[in-house]
């Protein structure tokens, strides 16, 4: 059962981080993970979308892959 009260607090949060720098964590496997730097361009109501840097590409996820940690992310600066 997912808590919806977790899902608005991720939501509003990701709100405060349009448009702002970001270290995204993504763990893929067991034992594989992936950490870069990116920015947080947009959010819809169900998933959130990061432009990469390194890569000049976006990746999107559902707030329910930050709700179980399959991502994470971190502030940079401000």
């Amino acid at each position: 059962m997912i808590d919806e009260d977790a899902l608005k607090r991720i939501k509003e949060e990701l709100a405060r981080l349009v448009g702002k720098k970001i270290v995204l964590k993504s763990h893929r496997s067991r034992k594989k993970e992936t950490t870069t730097e990116g920015v947080v361009e947009s959010i819809y109501p169900f998933f959130f979308v990061i432009s990469v840097e390194d890569r000049h590409r976006k990746v999107s996820f559902s707030y329910v892959d930050l709700l179980t940690k399959t991502v994470e992310l971190v502030s940079i600066g401000a």
